[in-house]
């Protein structure tokens, strides 16, 4: 192999954008060195090339006094777009079956009954005048935000726990409940009729 000495050549208007890249040349002909990493993407217009001389370094032919090299897209591009886009539209189409099967109305069952109603065979319970009444107008003072928090048995007592049961059996999605309570002598009270508020829509 020999060594040909090449003539000099001078680059100018050197302009580096995110995804192109484009100088000019004074003579044609003369391979150019471009310090930058070599990928297939690379499209080159008014030359030849790109060529890999090393890991970090590409070299072109220019043909004409103006070369631009565009970082473009491959074949296995499209395709890893396409694969990402198909993975979206079906975690999308997951999230709404899930969400429409877990949309209160559905059949559920508790613990204590083991009850299970279908969603066509759900029918709301006939108001009772004191949950219409009395119950729930203590109810808008007592719900907050994140709980539901009152004094016993002033605001919170058997009768506001029995319609807190009729309520949440209604958003509940699952098919056991768990009631708990702590050792306040109301406790037993409150667990009992929040528990027959659940078993109502059984």
């Amino acid at each position: 192999m020999s060594i040909v000495d090449l003539p000099e050549v001078q680059v100018s208007d050197l302009q580096v954008e995110q995804q192109s890249l484009s100088f000019s040349v004074d003579r044609v002909g003369v391979p150019v060195l471009i310090r930058m990493s070599y990928f297939p993407n690379w499209e080159v217009s008014g030359a030849e090339g790109p060529y890999r001389v090393a890991p970090n370094s590409m070299v072109v032919v220019p043909t004409s006094e103006r070369v631009e090299l565009t970082y473009g897209r491959t074949a296995v591009d499209y395709a890893t777009l396409l694969a990402t886009l198909i993975g979206i539209v079906l975690c999308v189409v997951w999230r709404s079956a899930r969400r429409r099967r877990s949309r209160p109305g559905r059949g559920w069952r508790t613990a204590r009954t083991g009850c299970r109603i279908a969603p066509t065979e759900r029918r709301p319970s006939p108001p009772t005048p004191s949950i219409a009444s009395n119950s729930m107008s203590r109810l808008d003072a007592i719900v907050k935000a994140y709980d539901v928090r009152g004094t016993y048995p002033d605001q919170f007592d058997a009768e506001v726990a029995h319609a807190l049961g009729v309520a949440f059996a209604d958003v509940v999605d699952g098919d056991t409940v768990v009631v708990g309570r702590d050792m306040r002598p109301s406790g037993p009270e409150l667990v009992a009729a929040f528990g027959d508020g659940l078993r109502r829509r059984c």
